[in-house]
């Protein structure tokens, strides 16, 4: 296993961090056809909401 890798298939819990998560790793997610510089950009922000809102639930979001 590659360290930082995410290897299990995932699925949604209900959080921003799981939503991230398909995003990422989806077979079907247009995420797979970035480029790589755009992947790279992507990647630092998707590191950085995960860690600002990952562990939110997103049904208890009003937008705001």
């Amino acid at each position: 296993m590659v360290v930082g890798q995410r290897t299990s298939t995932p699925h949604f819990n209900g959080t921003f961090g799981s939503l991230l998560d398909l995003y990422e790793r989806d077979p079907e997610s247009s995420y797979r056809d970035l480029k790589p510089g755009v992947r790279e950009t992507y990647d630092v922000y998707v590191r950085r909401l995960r860690g600002h809102i990952g562990a939110l639930r997103i049904d208890h979001q009003d937008g705001r």
